[in-house]
């Protein structure tokens, strides 16, 4: 799977995540970019399967061509999350989109050191279930309660889990 650069490629999938659909002409005008840069990254974009274009419903007459909008395509890749509590985790998958969240409570008696496996067992068997690629997961989420550095990824106290200085971020 390309990666999609936190450039112009970036701009324009937030862009259209966040306003779409739009045509071309109007994510020109979101964006700043040229439209002669909106149609070479879009091309891209399309062919890669980011995107998908559906046709704009026609207002008025309905004279010229109508508009082609461009979207987000949820089925390209999806984002996991996995909750961890004292007695069990939970695991979910949604798509591009955030829609048609797949769960999965799995019950742990595991110190963090043997979640990591576990994590990476249970995404592969709700991938499995649910018929999503493995190759398609985009992402991954974990969150704890305690107090958590962000940069570094380590849990630095969690009473409920009973952790102190975690690197969690490693769990990913």
């Amino acid at each position: 799977m390309t990666d999609v650069p936190a450039t112009s490629n970036g701009t324009v999938l937030q862009a259209v995540y966040r306003n779409g659909p739009l045509s071309r002409a109007q994510l020109a005008e979101v964006t700043g970019l040229s439209k002669a840069s909106i149609s070479n990254l879009t091309r891209g974009l399309l062919t890669e399967g980011w995107l998908t274009e559906a046709s704009a419903p026609r207002s008025g007459r309905g004279q010229g061509r109508p508009h082609v909008l461009l979207d987000v395509n949820p089925d390209h890749g999806w984002f996991a999350g996995v909750r961890i509590d004292e007695d069990s985790m939970r695991l979910a998958l949604t798509d591009l989109k955030g829609n048609g969240e797949r769960s999965l409570v799995v019950p742990i008696e595991h110190e963090p050191q043997e979640l990591a496996e576990l994590i990476g067992q249970q995404l592969g068997a709700l991938a499995s279930r649910e018929k999503i690629p493995r190759a398609r997961l985009l992402g991954l989420g974990i969150a704890v309660s305690g107090i958590v550095d962000h940069r570094t990824g380590i849990c630095h106290h969690s009473a409920n889990l009973g952790w102190r200085d975690v690197p969690i971020g490693e769990l990913a």
